[in-house]
């Protein structure tokens, strides 16, 4: 009984010295990476630089299989941007992202790819609309533009998508023209289907 009572207490404290050494940090072992998440956006309105006070992103899914994806951002108290791209039914690899990749304000643009499906034409596009008070200029109105919405990356896992953008609004008479570029990162969206 003795012995047994000693190989016991022997193993013990063998097993408190094994314990007490996985304690030690060893300075070689990897150290785990973390995602920096934080969103960022910036906005220039005729080369004055806006930081917004509020974002929301979204991504909506189509009937026929399109997505669009809607960044809108208030700044200024008064102003707000609409960031808008969309996609045809044959560009989504998934129901949880939007295809990376250059969008025109132009549909004759360089960068616009369009499908035909059932006898319709349909083609990707960007958006850009800026609110100004109670009034409203659209990028669409703006003849020959060749502004872009650029999709850069999109994180389908943590839900968040990057770019930059640069293009030209008017109003319906085309008497007033702003300039609008900027650069967003890690913006968080959800998706409506």
């Amino acid at each position: 009984m003795k012995t047994n009572l000693k190989r016991i207490l022997a193993v013990s404290i063998i097993a408190v010295f094994v314990l007490a050494g996985c304690n030690k940090h060893d300075d070689n072992t990897p150290k785990p990476q973390t995602l920096n998440l934080t969103p960022t956006m910036n906005i220039k309105v005729n080369g004055i630089n806006y930081v917004p006070t509020s974002v929301v992103s979204k991504i909506t899914i189509t009937k026929q299989g399109g997505k669009s994806l809607d960044i809108i951002a208030n700044f200024n108290n008064d102003q707000q941007i609409v960031l808008s791209v969309a996609n045809n039914p044959n560009q989504n690899s998934s129901d949880n992202g939007i295809a990376v990749k250059k969008y025109d304000t132009d549909f004759s643009g360089p960068n616009t790819i369009c499908t035909e499906i059932s006898g319709t034409t349909y083609c990707d596009y960007a958006l850009g609309v800026y609110l100004l008070s109670n009034k409203s200029f659209y990028s669409n109105n703006v003849i020959k533009n060749t502004g872009v919405v650029d999709i850069t990356s999109v994180d389908e896992k943590y839900k968040v998508v990057s770019g930059k953008f640069s293009f030209k609004v008017t109003d319906k008479s085309k008497s007033i023209v702003f300039d609008l570029d900027g650069d967003f990162a890690n913006q968080p969206y959800t998706i409506n289907k």
